[in-house]
């Protein structure tokens, strides 16, 4: 499953994503059981409270959009080559950086997309001195030695 948090529900941008998987339903029938799913959540509790008092970063995030690609056959068919070149290319294709729930995470991408530019180096330090031998770090941890993308 991919995903992408998104900062408004345009309507071109989702009548796109729908004309890439109907385009990939026609070319790979055995891929039409993937699905586009969005979430959408209230944000006034988050937005309540200072943006610097915690280590959420996407506050401005209306939907959360989740892209889970479904195919028979082997992981390695073309089925499912198409499917996973489709998921990869829809979250915000023209971004260099995705911004994602963490929770969401597939974990493919850099921890800056799930802790933002700006919060990363902050929690790289907390990491260091509470917990420098890494021992917390089930599912897309702030790793200490993390090199932040520019």
């Amino acid at each position: 499953m991919y995903s992408v948090g998104t900062k408004n529900l345009s309507s071109p941008d989702y009548i796109g994503a729908f004309a890439k998987y109907d385009q990939l339903f026609a070319d790979h029938p055995d891929t039409r059981l993937s699905t586009f799913e969005i979430e959408v959540f209230p944000t006034q509790a988050v937005v309540a409270v200072a943006y610097d008092s915690t280590a959420y970063p996407w506050r401005d995030i209306e939907a959360q959009v989740m892209i889970q690609m479904s195919f028979t056959g082997r992981p390695t068919s073309p089925g499912a080559n198409a499917a996973n070149k489709v998921a990869q290319e829809l979250p915000q294709p023209s971004a260099k950086l995705r911004e994602i729930y963490v929770s969401y995470a597939p974990g493919d991408e850099d921890p800056a997309a799930w802790y933002g530019k700006d919060k990363l180096p902050r929690l790289i330090e907390l990491k260091k001195k509470w917990d420098p031998k890494d021992i917390f770090r089930y599912d897309n941890p702030c790793r200490c030695g993390h090199v932040l993308v520019q």
